[in-house]
């Protein structure tokens, strides 16, 4: 951190785990902060001088006298660059040297000792090794609070940690060390190549500013290791971070070789035969209720694009030409308030830091997740990016009209710009080459270090970006793209997915960390399974699946799915929790996709990014369907007009004058009822008064009193040895006739069901059958009133 006074650094001895995060005991401790004596301690003077996309050299002292550190991410060794400047260490505090160079430092009386190494204790128990470089014998003079260097020292100074965390102690680290410390870095060139359609390579190529290139000395991360090609690891010296240990790896050219992905606008494989019918049903009625908006904002109005958008590809899919049209109409319409001014939340290019933001927000971090402050540029512009790539897709000369692709392709740059020639966007945002992975954090929003909560969309965004590339047939953007994708999945299946078998150079050694299944949060110093708004297993789970599209092939990997359907399956009873519980039975279709037709069948809600249409499509073109897989489902009625519901028990249901639900001996008495279909459930309305049937969380009673249906009014029938149990989507509960008579939804589950729980569907004067018709007519009934994000609204 450069602060005022110097440099200030911390190496914490240990890490722990909590219980739900493993993080650093960061405490003034383990502190040192390097600076030089003749430089005031004042924001004038310090300034960047330089910087690349792994380091950044600070300079203090804008005179003659300076000192100038080199940060370079993976380096063991802290660096200073002195011009006759007198090098100054100092501790926070509370905390003092004990010795340097094994001579003991005790009250006021300072200690001085010359030479090229200095060893200096500390009373906390972290051992600092002082290396001066070129080989001139200097003199440092020590009290308990301070080390001075020699007066206007010209020269280079580093400085490592000689401990070594969580038992592991090597006898050669602090000679390795020595061995090493004379060559640094000051950053890194980062170029990559496309090999062939499934491969590239990325390379740092190590900037050496002192030393011999080839005696460079870099810590490697866990994900560096699984990749690197033809390493030169010493595994003596490592040390315990966030994301695992870090062994030192030598040599100033880096080469790693990942996958990259071949999967563009639709899946590797076709539909399950037995889906389709079903999954026409979901798109015609999804479609049904898309209507275009004012946007209010990036991230909802984003999701909210890309949700139609794949109601376009999936048409596309299923050969469905009637629908392309009017879905391709819906998409403009709902994408023009980006281009012709009326968005509530205006794009506008912020001149200080060089981007595209909310325009509504750069004055306020809270408003659109501080998208005016750089948070979340990636999660947000992603889906804007697939929306505008679908359009284009099916209307290429949507480019050509208006500003459409000039505006898109500003997004693009923002969260995507490949060239350091830019002289209006920074290189890749959001990407840090060194972690392998995206962070979000912007500039100064949650008052935090760097954080990165969605792993998924972030991977999105550079699916998007991919696709945005294929649409505009920019061949560099597609490259580019892939490799962000490809370091992007190869990091979160390595710090975000957990395997709790997985026990060799693992970023998590704690057994309770990886069986957590999900890290719902990484930064700089912990890693936990907690996210900032919320904290339910399958919220954590979500959050790193969504949202779904063919790119999920390679997020959903077996092993993950294979912990993490088990992890969550506590919370799938609650239909509160169906908007995040659908994401993790959509993952169960990598597993067992009839089991995960089922779930989805039971659930009453997706979250507002996702539809039961694109849930039943992922589903559908799963591996390991066998054309059985959407077969008899338990869950379709096929009579819905004019029918009336008799209780196994005896009686037909009737609605009373005060609008509850009671039972008649005869079907004369009894009420008819339309059951309207919606891809959440069904809705039950009198045949006489148009009312919908209702049932609040309490279940008690249900009465037929709503003018429109909502999710309160959304019950699902599940069928049973020929009768139907019906479950409320307001709380979860079956409906049962009690000693009172009236019409509750109070049983918690199947398992606790009785005859009155269970109802048959009759149609009146004893037909055979009541359907108006085969082919799904939406209702013009399913409003907003008591939205709970669920899809039908």
């Amino acid at each position: 951190m450069a602060l005022d006074d110097g440099i200030q650094f911390c190496w914490p001895k240990d890490r722990e785990f909590d219980g739900t995060s493993t993080h650093h005991n960061w405490n003034n401790n383990y502190v040192a902060i390097v600076g030089a004596t003749e430089i005031p301690a004042a924001l004038d003077n310090r300034r960047v001088i330089s910087w690349d996309e792994i380091g950044v050299s600070v300079q203090y002292g804008n005179g003659q006298q300076t000192m100038i550190s080199h940060l370079v991410q993976g380096s063991p060794y802290m660096t200073f660059q002195y011009n006759l400047a007198t090098p100054n260490i100092t501790l926070l505090p509370g905390v003092v040297f004990t010795s340097i160079s094994n001579s003991p430092i005790s009250g006021g009386s300072p200690v001085s000792v010359t030479g090229t190494t200095f060893k200096v204790t500390v009373s906390t128990g972290i051992t600092w090794k002082i290396y001066v470089l070129g080989g001139n014998q200097e003199t440092f003079v020590a009290t308990s609070t301070e080390i001075t260097g020699p007066s206007e020292f010209t020269g280079t100074i580093r400085i490592a940690a000689l401990n070594q965390q969580s038992g592991q102690s090597f006898p050669d680290t602090e000679s390795l060390l020595d061995q090493y410390s004379s060559t640094y870095a000051t950053g890194a060139n980062i170029s990559y190549q496309i090999v062939n359609d499934n491969s590239a390579n990325l390379f740092f190529d190590w900037n050496v500013a002192e030393g011999n290139p080839s005696d460079l000395l870099i810590l490697t991360w866990p994900h560096h290791r699984i990749v690197l090609q033809s390493p030169d690891l010493q595994e003596h010296i490592q040390y315990l971070g966030i994301k695992g240990y870090q062994i030192a790896n030598i040599g100033a050219k880096w080469t790693m070789n990942y996958d990259i992905p071949s999967i563009a606008f639709h899946p590797p494989r076709g539909f399950d035969t037995s889906c389709v019918d079903l999954l026409n049903k979901y798109l015609d009625y999804d479609v049904s209720q898309v209507v275009p908006s004012i946007p209010g904002d990036f991230y909802f109005a984003g999701k909210a694009l890309a949700r139609t958008a794949r109601f376009l590809v999936i048409a596309d899919e299923l050969g469905r030409t009637d629908l392309i049209p009017t879905i391709l109409s819906l998409l403009q319409a709902d994408f023009e308030p980006w281009v012709n001014g009326s968005s509530r939340a205006p794009p506008g290019y912020e001149t200080l830091w060089g981007g595209l933001v909310d325009a509504s927000s750069v004055s306020n971090v809270n408003i659109d997740f501080g998208n005016g402050f750089y948070q979340d540029h990636h999660f947000h512009y992603g889906y804007h990016l697939y929306a505008a790539a679908v359009i284009a897709k099916y209307d290429p000369s949507w480019l050509t009209q208006k500003t459409y692709q000039s505006y898109v392709d500003e997004l693009a740059r923002d969260i995507g710009n490949p060239s350091s020639l830019d002289p209006f966007y920074p290189v890749s945002r959001h990407k840090d080459w060194y972690a392998g992975h995206s962070w979000a954090g912007g500039i100064g929003y949650n008052g935090g270090t760097r954080d990165e909560e969605s792993s998924s969309e972030a991977m999105n965004c550079y699916y998007s970006l991919y696709l945005w590339g294929i649409s505009t047939n920019n061949a560099i953007m597609q490259d580019f793209a892939r490799i962000l994708f490809a370091t992007e999945i190869h990091a979160v299946r390595s710090y975000w997915h957990l395997y709790p078998n997985i026990t060799e150079d693992t970023p998590y050694p704690e057994d309770g960390m990886r069986a957590l299944t999900s890290v719902g949060q990484i930064m700089n110093e912990q890693a936990g399974a907690w996210l900032w708004w919320g904290g339910l297993k399958t919220e954590i789970a979500s959050i790193q699946l969504l949202p779904i599209t063919p790119i999920t092939e390679y997020v959903a990997d077996v092993a993950w799915v294979q912990g993490l359907v088990p992890h969550c399956s506590s919370e799938f009873s609650n239909p509160a929790n169906d908007p995040w519980s659908t994401y993790v039975y959509m993952a169960n279709a990598v597993l067992n996709p009839r089991e995960a037709f089922l779930q989805l069948q039971s659930a009453t809600a997706t979250d507002g990014g996702n539809s039961f249409t694109n849930s039943m499509w992922w589903i559908s073109t799963r591996a390991g369907t066998d054309g059985q897989t959407c077969s008899g489902s338990p869950y379709i009625v096929s009579n819905t007009s004019s029918v009336l519901l008799r209780v196994k028990t005896g009686g037909y249901l009737s609605i009373t004058a005060t609008n509850e639900i009671t039972t008649v001996a005869n079907e004369q008495e009894a009420s008819a009822f339309n059951l309207g279909w919606t891809t959440a459930g069904y809705t039950i309305q009198s045949v006489v008064s148009h009312l919908f049937a209702t049932s609040d969380q309490s279940g008690d009673p249900v009465s037929v009193i709503r003018s429109v249906a909502s999710s309160w009014e959304i019950f699902r029938f599940q069928e049973i040895n020929g009768y139907y149990a019906v479950k409320a989507g307001s709380n979860g509960l079956y409906l049962d006739i009690p000693a009172s008579g009236f019409l509750t939804a109070t049983i918690p589950n199947i398992g606790n069901l009785t005859d009155s729980s269970l109802f048959s569907i009759y149609c009146q004067n004893g037909a055979q059958s009541c359907s108006t018709t085969s082919k799904f007519t939406p209702p013009s009934v399913i409003s907003a009133d008591r939205q709970t994000t669920i899809s039908i609204v």
